[in-house]
């Protein structure tokens, strides 16, 4: 004989749940000792047997949820798998073109550069053949003598 706690424990389910299907179903008590309920072995098995079915019942609702749930979350990482494919072509093409707008800022600056060099260049040569002509080198001291000369 088995207490109420003991067949729960068995079946790995709550007391309470043993309780109530023994209340619903009129299952007969052998003997009630210290606010404890003993069954004889038919009651038992009849407990167990209906708890069996339900722990099995949940184990294939269990089994296919998982089931469901797997076949989720694989279509969601593929989808995932082939937007991460699709972002790193973008980032491939967008560091080709970073890359070959670096290049053609580098051979603008070089062309700046150059072209600064070559201004200096001639600025220098100018000033030179004026120095060389004889001219005043300062146009602008020139300027404002003549703006404010007393006449």
């Amino acid at each position: 004989m088995k207490t109420m706690k003991q067949i729960a424990n068995e079946m790995g389910i709550p007391k309470q749940k043993v309780y109530r299907y023994v209340k619903a179903n009129h299952i007969r008590v052998m003997q009630e000792n210290e606010a404890r309920f003993l069954f004889d072995e038919a009651a038992e098995a009849l407990i167990k047997q209906h708890f069996a079915k339900n722990i099995e019942s949940q184990s294939h609702h269990n089994d296919a949820s998982k089931d469901t749930i797997i076949s989720l979350l694989e279509n969601e990482l593929e989808f995932r798998n082939e937007q991460i494919k699709t972002k790193d072509k973008l980032i491939g093409e967008l560091t080709n073109q970073l890359r070959e707008t670096t290049t053609a800022l580098v051979s603008a600056q070089q062309s700046a550069s150059a072209a600064q060099a070559l201004h200096a260049g001639t600025i220098q040569t100018q000033l030179i053949e004026t120095n060389l002509d004889g001219k005043r080198n300062t146009p602008i001291k020139d300027f404002f003598r003549r703006i404010f000369r007393s006449h």
